[in-house]
């Protein structure tokens, strides 16, 4: 016999003999030693494609339980095969396999931690057969022609069919149509070769049953039908025959459309296997079409649980059992409120969910009551079935005779609803308790007895915690009492914890008089209201401060109580409440409540209108008298109906609506017929006016409006009486032209101190000061940005004086003497204070030298550096740089540099190339960096000085008492050294012969060839910030060096 025919005979044998257990391995050994005796089948080859192999896994011979098998995992020549596909419980779809390849195959049964369970080899089998099928042929020698025989047998059955079959397609137009088909029974039995749609209701039926037939077209009845309807015959004990008869087809029909059962495919399969998970006897994570084994025996197993015949049959009493049953249930995807109460009672017993439980029954709440089930014995399914639920409801109910520190807290519960055990609750759960929870559980439509379960305490909690109500005893009843009385709704002179019938009435009349629903039950709305109109609420009884507005409110809209209005809130002051509160439309109650004073409120201090009694008023008369529309001769604050006759004259004349109302539109328009400031105007010049004031030093607010009142009036008249005017409180032409002199400083004003040198003074605290001086001092001090520094700082130079020849100072080259910017900023502050206030300083006439010479300022060049000295590394925008350059340390208190480590003052182009001691790279201190010129800060000084004439420049620098100077460039920096050392005590030090330079006063003396000086404050402290200790002495010293080189110039 050839190879081939072999191979065929071998694959026939294949399709029609189920595949058994070819090879198995288990850790278990009892597994194995089953196996090889029992040799059960396992593995069955369902069909082979032409590109794949479809087979099915009979694990029962295994002895494992098939509930612990996760998953099974294929290996072909020991790599795992991927393109599987599983088809449904324990059918796979090998894709890409033929049978002859199934034999190098393993299969592994893995469980729910990836154990392994099983291993089953195909090999040692497929040679077992193979042998088998050459066996029988040699021993045969007719083998070969037999199987020959067969093949040509087989082939002219096929061709035959096909033959058969063509006359019926070419019948096909004789064939009647469906509907006399469904009305006439059959005419005959169906056979092989019939054609109609019978048969393919007949295919239908028998594939529903697990009868497969390939047969195409679909209605015709071939080979394939013919086999699969004597597989049919022979299973279910009838006459084997091939042929359908009508006794036949109904029965087959009967069994496809009736109850579902084992080998059945049909869709309804689907939804079974989903309520049997619901019930607990889950099939398979993705259920199919199939009812197969498993199904059967979870069906079995249903059925017994609900006391049914165990039948596997889902009859009608199945199916409703399943349905009532799942309802009554819980298990994983479910929201249900039951949830929270299963977590609690899961938590109780160590199977933790969630310390915040919801009504979600998620993946994590299936691991614990599968670990529960596990446990106490049940089948761990992770479905929450009546009985796992009285399991956990017993385990975790409180009963009588039990102890434990939460029964404390139920019988307080207990007691809020008027249930009380006892005024002092203790942790015996004993008969008095019971009787209390039985008594509540009936009340609630709770089941009774006796025993606090979770859903009891659940229930009780919600109740006891949950919005007050008639019968409730809790202290929040003795607050909400209170608060209805504040909004006139009193219940008693002496409010108890009990909400009482009374109580019930009370919060019903709030609610109707409110429009809430009228329940009686205080709800977060009804709650919140209340304590909102509550909170401030003034009624009868009370006294309070605020009384005595309220009824300056009232009075001001007609409803006087009394001319001196007391803190007391009378019977008549509630009346009056009540007529307001009638009269806007306001619930009445006579109590004051939040809305009736806001509202009372707005309206009292609102625009202006007929009725009102307001000093305004007067305002109001005398501005439609200067418009031309006067109102009398003697204004009062009454506004009444004459006022509101001119006022809708003058709204009509401005072409405004003409509403008799004093709105923003009508007092713009007055206001521009207005030729004063004054108490009740409202205009855009007032906040200029304010800030005058301030200047003068008559501040009237931090945030001034354009409102006149009486804050402004009050100031205006003390700006009056500080200079000799009449003191009207208005805003007058006298009284504005006064003002402007005095800011002007031609007239002496006292302003003041700004500066304060003692403390360390920042960057911010500059920038600060910079703005009050330029406020309180326009005209008299200019100020403008020179440039910026390498972290964007702004490098500021101010000019104080009108003179036009100018002197200029400078500070904080190094970062370090940060006390220069002190000294420089207090000078213009004292300087500026003493100009305004017509005052010599320091035996100088400070306008003389002011009006003649102006002195420039630049307080801080180096805002970097500054900043880090005083504030470190986090100051500066690259911090792990500055670090770097300072050697890797964090204190920054030696360093003298820009942020880039290179020293300001050796920056300038004077000597520069012979500058000594440069360490050669950038550091703290002392690196001259790579040409003049290179760092900004250096560079907007260079620019600046260059856009000036000065006649002297000053850089200021510490420690030491000392000042540096050039001789015999010019002939003035000797003598300028001289005086300054006689103001100061320190002690000069010409440098004329140094070779040496690169800073700010070499460059200005050398290449300007004008007087410059370097003054070094404080005693020598070092490598270090002069200390704050020596402020007082460094102050002293130089306090009049600022007018002494300003007035030097004046005289040069």
């Amino acid at each position: 016999m050839n190879s081939k025919k072999l191979t065929l005979l071998f694959i026939c044998l294949l399709l029609i003999t189920p595949w058994g257990p070819l090879s198995v391995t288990s850790s278990q050994l009892a597994f194995a030693e089953e196996l090889e005796e029992g040799r059960e089948q396992i593995v069955f080859i369902e069909e082979e494609k032409e590109t794949s192999i479809i087979l099915s896994l009979v694990l029962d011979s295994l002895s494992i339980e098939e509930s612990l098998i996760e998953s099974v995992q294929f290996y072909h020549d020991e790599e795992q095969f991927e393109n599987v596909y599983n088809l449904e419980e324990n059918r796979y779809e090998l894709e890409g396999v033929s049978i002859e390849q199934l034999a190098q195959f393993v299969f592994v049964l893995l469980g729910e931690e990836g154990e392994e369970l099983a291993t089953i080899h195909m090999e040692d089998e497929w040679l077992e057969e193979e042998e088998l099928v050459k066996q029988e042929v040699s021993d045969d020698p007719n083998a070969e022609e037999a199987v020959q025989e067969e093949q040509e047998n087989v082939e002219s059955e096929r061709d035959l069919a096909e033959v058969e079959a063509e006359p019926a397609m070419e019948a096909e137009p004789e064939v009647e149509t469906a509907e006399a088909a469904e009305e006439e029974e059959l005419a005959h039995a169906l056979r092989y070769g019939d054609q109609s749609q019978d048969v393919t209701k007949l295919k239908e039926y028998l594939a529903i049953l697990g009868y497969q037939s390939n047969d195409q077209p679909v209605e015709y009845f071939g080979k394939s039908t013919e086999e699969s309807v004597e597989q049919f015959q022979s299973d279910y004990e009838r006459n084997v025959t091939g042929e359908v008869d009508e006794e036949t087809f109904e029965f087959i029909e009967e069994l496809a459309t009736g109850p579902l059962r084992q080998g059945m495919y049909r869709e309804d399969v689907i939804e079974l296997k989903i309520h049997l998970v619901q019930n607990g006897h889950g099939v398979s994570s993705t259920p199919t079409t199939y009812f197969g084994p498993i199904t059967d025996r979870q069906l079995r197993a249903f059925q017994q649980q609900a006391g049914l015949e165990p039948d596997g049959i889902a009859g009608s009493d199945t199916l409703q059992a399943l349905e009532t049953m799942r309802f009554e249930n819980l298990w994983v995807g479910m929201y249900d409120e039951r949830v929270i109460v299963l977590k609690q009672m899961l938590a109780k017993k160590g199977y933790g969910v969630s310390s915040n439980p919801t009504t979600y029954f998620g993946p994590i709440t299936e691991r614990q009551v599968t670990a529960f089930q596990k446990d106490y014995g049940f089948p761990e399914n992770g479905v929450v079935t009546n009985d796992v639920w009285e399991k956990l409801r017993d385990l975790t109910s409180f009963k009588n005779g039990d102890r434990h520190p939460d029964i404390v807290q139920l019988k307080r519960y207990l007691a809020v609803l008027g249930y009380e055990v006892t005024s002092s609750p203790t942790q015996l759960y004993g008969s008095i308790t019971a009787r209390m929870v039985s008594e509540f559980q009936e009340d609630y439509g709770l089941p009774v007895t006796g025993e606090a379960d979770l859903l009891t305490i659940a229930v009780l909690t919600d109740e006891a915690t949950g919005p007050l109500k008639n019968g409730m005893y809790r202290d929040d009843a003795r607050t909400l009492k209170i608060n209805l009385e504040k909004v006139g709704f009193k219940v008693s002179n002496t409010p108890t914890i009990y909400f009482g019938p009374s109580t019930h009435q009370a919060v019903v009349a709030f609610q109707e008089t409110y429009g809430l629903t009228a329940d009686g039950i205080v709800g977060h709305q009804t709650a919140s209201l209340l304590n909102e109109l509550a909170r401030g609420s003034l009624y009868v009884g009370l006294r309070d401060s605020k009384v005595i507005e309220l009824k300056q409110h009232l009075a001001i809209l007609g409803y006087g109580v009394s001319d001196t209005p007391t803190s007391l809130y009378g019977s008549i002051t509630e009346s009056m409440v009540s007529e307001f509160q009638r009269d806007f439309n306001l619930p009445v109650t006579g109590a004051a409540d939040s809305r009736t004073q806001k509202v009372l409120k707005d309206r009292a201090t609102g625009p202006l209108q007929e009725g009102m009694y307001r000093d305004d008023v007067v305002t109001l008369k005398i501005m439609l008298d200067q418009a031309g529309f006067k109102v009398s001769n003697s204004n009062t604050n009454f506004f009444g109906s004459i006022t509101t006759s001119r006022l809708k004259e003058f709204q009509a004349f401005a072409n405004l609506s003409q509403t008799g109302i004093v709105d923003a539109a009508t007092l713009a328009e007055l206001q521009k017929y207005s030729t004063r400031l004054f108490n009740g105007s409202r205009h855009a010049d007032v906040i200029d006016f304010k800030l005058d004031l301030e200047r003068a030093g008559f501040k009237v607010s931090n945030n001034p409006t354009n409102y006149f009142g009486p804050s402004t009036e009050e100031k205006v008249k003390a700006f009056q009486r500080r200079y000799g005017l009449l003191q009207t409180g208005i805003g007058d032409e006298a009284t504005l032209a006064m003002l402007k002199r005095v800011i002007n400083n031609e007239v002496a004003r006292t302003v003041s101190s700004i500066v304060d040198g003692s403390r360390t003074y920042s960057y911010s605290q500059m920038r600060s000061d910079i703005e009050r001086l330029e406020f309180f001092y326009p005209g008299l001090i200019e100020t403008r940005v020179i440039g910026r520094s390498v972290d964007g700082r702004n490098i500021y130079a101010i000019k104080l004086g009108h003179g036009s020849k100018e002197v200029m100072f400078n500070g904080s080259h190094h970062a370090r003497e940060h006390m220069t910017t002190n000294v420089l900023m207090k000078m213009v502050d004292d300087y500026a204070k003493a100009y305004a206030g017509h005052n010599s300083y320091g035996g100088y006439n400070v306008r003389t030298v002011l009006n003649n010479v102006s002195i420039w300022f630049v307080p801080m060049l180096n805002p970097d550096g500054v900043m880090l000295v005083q504030q470190g590394a986090n100051s500066a925008r690259n911090p792990s740089q500055a670090i770097v350059l300072n050697n890797g340390s964090t204190n920054f208190q030696g360093w003298k540099a820009n942020i880039r480590g290179v020293d300001l003052n050796r920056q300038y182009p004077a000597l520069w190339n012979t500058i000594t001691n440069n360490p050669g790279r950038p550091g703290p201190a002392n690196y001259k960096g790579t040409a003049p010129l290179t760092e900004p800060e250096a560079k907007a000084l260079y620019d600046f000085t260059l856009s000036r004439n000065f006649m002297t420049a000053i850089s200021y620098h510490s420690s030491g008492e000392v000042i540096y100077a050039r001789y015999n460039q010019e002939p003035y920096t000797q003598r300028i050294a001289q005086g300054v050392a006689n103001i100061t005590g320190y002690s000069p030090i010409n440098l004329q012969h140094s070779q040496s330079g690169g800073g700010f006063t070499d460059w200005f003396i050398l290449n300007r060839k004008r007087p410059g000086l370097t003054p070094e404050i404080s005693p020598f402290v070092g490598d270090r910030p002069v200390p704050l200790s020596n402020w007082s002495r460094v102050w002293n010293q130089n306090r009049t060096v600022g007018l002494y080189i300003a007035n030097e110039a004046r005289t040069r």
